[in-house]
């Protein structure tokens, strides 16, 4: 019998996961619950019957909730956050580390990323051009060890994101799943009050291929 719910998670492995695994049984044998979509079908009162308590009522009203956020920023933030646990934390590759005195990069060393990015973790600076989902930024990344990083930072509106959030989706995941030297390196996303998301990336002095192609003066690097 399958028990996996729409969020794709077993209803054991859900109820494990928030603390509340003790309620397992009750919910499959006396409410007749097999998976976590299921659950968004109980009502309180079916809860209180199973003599489950106030707070972890609430509890698991509130992690249903993020197990099927229904705008898409919630959508988007769950999607990434599991393609992101799926990922390698660390890696190494060529990117442009700053001193911390701002100076001149420094030698490519192993750089933390792929995850959601703490917005106190990026200093976003000068426009630097507009891309399919917004404005592009120069910016400087702040990882959990302190390197700091040049970026491009992909700025994008909720109300963009509501007419294009499948093509966003596509390039987010698939950009998480690459891993290259010679491929731009994607470190994260920004929340930003759920208002605004932020796609981080390595930034690229040099440009596109298409842009060094065209331009003589670049063709040479």
């Amino acid at each position: 019998m399958d028990t996996n719910g729409e969020g794709g998670e077993n209803l054991a492995t859900f109820l494990h996961s928030i603390g509340l695994q003790s309620y397992h049984n009750a919910i499959r044998d006396e409410l007749k619950v097999e998976t976590v979509q299921d659950l968004k079908q109980v009502k309180e009162q079916d809860l209180e019957d199973i003599r489950m308590k106030p707070e972890d009522i609430q509890k698991l009203r509130k992690n249903i909730k993020k197990e099927f956020p229904q705008n898409a920023f919630g959508k988007l933030k769950k999607k990434l956050t599991r393609a992101s646990s799926d990922t390698p934390n660390t890696r190494a590759s060529r990117t442009s580390i700053v001193s911390s005195d701002m100076d001149t990069p420094q030698s490519p060393v192993p750089v933390v990323g792929r995850r959601i990015i703490p917005m106190e973790q990026i200093v976003v600076q000068n426009d630097i051009g507009e891309g399919e989902f917004g404005i592009v930024r120069h910016g400087l990344y702040t990882n959990d060890i302190g390197q700091k990083i040049e970026v491009a930072v992909k700025s994008l509106s909720q109300d963009r994101l509501e007419h294009g959030l499948q093509e966003f989706l596509k390039e987010a995941t698939s950009m998480q799943s690459v891993s290259h030297s010679n491929i731009v390196t994607f470190y994260g996303i920004v929340f930003q009050q759920e208002k605004e998301l932020m796609l981080v990336t390595e930034y690229a002095p040099l440009k596109s291929l298409l842009e060094c192609l065209h331009n003589d003066s670049l063709r040479r690097f």
